[in-house]
């Protein structure tokens, strides 16, 4: 064997060895809930009020739906009033109608994909 097919006989096993090492070292990264941050509440009137939120993560799974939710209860979950605002990442904009005057509102945004729904923080606000 020339010394320049045994140079590259050990550079394509070198190479090889490090596809192969690499390739079982790589985890398949497994999808997770998303991430959601709850916009800060505006333009509140006695009978609805702005909010939404931002989704920095889909988890690794399509989002297949977004909104807000609100009650007077702290954390509100999507089985109370809520925003239906379609689907995918990034920012969105809800209304929340039906606000009653002299009431104290709890809000969170939501987002679902198929490992389930999360929630961003819960922000509060008064109707006046």
């Amino acid at each position: 064997m020339t010394p320049k097919i045994l140079i590259y006989s050990i550079v394509f096993m070198f190479l090889g060895v490090l596809v192969m090492v690499t390739h079982s070292c790589m985890k398949e990264l497994k999808p997770v809930v998303p991430v959601v941050i709850t916009t800060p509440v505006s333009d509140i009137s006695q009978s609805f009020a702005l909010s939404g939120g931002t989704i920095t993560s889909d988890g690794g799974a399509e989002i297949t739906a977004k909104g807000v939710c609100w009650g007077i209860a702290s954390n509100p979950t999507i089985s109370e009033s809520k925003t239906i605002d379609g689907t995918g990442t990034g920012n969105f904009v809800s209304t929340l109608t039906g606000l009653l005057p002299g009431s104290t509102y709890h809000v969170r945004a939501y987002a679902t994909n198929s490992l389930g729904t999360s929630y961003g923080d819960d922000i509060t606000f008064n109707v006046a």
